[in-house]
């Protein structure tokens, strides 16, 4: 059995918000305005999904930071915000949980990235938004390891028979221990009954603790898109200097 390697990983944010009623549109107009202070501050915005439900769906983001530290650090700053506060008003309730690739981390960073930064290099204009199948997983503790090396080697396989894309796992490093999520692009007509299905199929599946699975579909928000169209900037402005950017997080 292999272990799980985790030096140096990269760190990912994992954003679950719910909205006061009726304020999906508002939100979604809103959220471009930050997308300069974060593309400043190195967090980079992989995903952007809103719960295909009728009434109050979830908003799920998931971003790539430079650093754990980053984000306690980003909430200090974008408190004072005034383009973030007027989004923080809408907002009901959020979860925020870090997680980490759940497979041996034997690769760079830029080769675990590049399956979510390749959707972003897509000519600009109008297109059709994507959809995402989030499925968070319990793994039994023991078998962790065997249940990552089982998708590194056989996810790519898994994908081409089922005509899904991405499906690179985080394991979560807060909140409830031995969670896994995994974020698909999907066919449009999929259903929530066939995903199911399709899933005891997956790799590593009698690792996981079936009765805890949770399965969800979201559809790719509008701005999500216009966030990685920012430059990101590594270094913060020298001291006094002016800047055109929103507050810089580091």
């Amino acid at each position: 059995m292999r272990g799980l390697r985790v030096k140096n990983s990269p760190f990912f944010l994992i954003v679950r918000i719910k909205l006061k009623a009726g304020s999906v549109k508002e939100f979604v107009d809103k959220m471009p305005s930050l997308s300069a202070s974060f593309a400043a501050n190195q967090f980079e915005l992989l995903l952007a999904g809103i719960e295909e439900k009728t009434q109050n769906p979830e908003i799920l983001h998931l971003w790539h930071m430079p650093s754990a530290d980053q984000l306690l650090k980003g909430m200090a700053l974008l408190a004072d915000y005034i383009p973030y506060t007027e989004i923080d008003d809408l907002i009901l309730a959020e979860v925020q949980d870090l997680g980490t690739p759940s497979q041996s981390y034997i690769n760079l960073q830029s080769e675990l990235l590049r399956p979510w930064r390749a959707r972003h290099g897509r000519p600009k204009g109008p297109r059709e938004l994507d959809r995402y199948l989030i499925v968070t997983e319990s793994v039994k503790g023991p078998l962790l390891a065997e249940y990552g090396a089982r998708y590194e080697s056989s996810l790519g396989d898994f994908n081409q028979k089922n005509g899904w894309r991405l499906g690179q796992g985080l394991l979560r490093i807060t909140g409830e221990l031995n969670r896994v999520s995994r974020a698909w692009i999907v066919p449009k007509n999929l259903t929530l009954k066939k995903a199911k299905e399709i899933l005891k199929t997956a790799p590593g599946v009698d690792c996981v603790k079936q009765r805890e699975t949770w399965v969800h579909f979201y559809g790719e928000a509008p701005y999500e898109a216009m966030f990685n169209q920012q430059p990101r900037r590594k270094t913060a402005p020298s001291a006094g200097a002016p800047s055109p950017l929103p507050p810089v997080l580091i």
